[in-house]
């Protein structure tokens, strides 16, 4: 959640784009078995993350 705010920041986007804590906690809580987590890294730091929500027939892809 850190480094998708950290980037919002950056970015200067709207806050209605911003999440907080609880976004984490919620995905992994009521999507269970249906969501991974993705981290590229580059000397030792994580650069990006995606987020993929999936089901039997779809995945929706979030870059973080």
């Amino acid at each position: 959640i850190r480094l998708y705010s950290d980037t919002m920041a950056h970015n200067q986007a709207d806050r209605k784009y911003f999440v907080d804590e609880s976004f984490g906690m919620t995905v992994r809580k009521k999507l269970k078995g249906n969501y991974v987590l993705v981290a590229a890294r580059y000397e030792g730091k994580v650069i990006s993350v995606l987020l993929i929500l999936y089901d039997r027939l779809n995945a929706y892809c979030h870059l973080i």
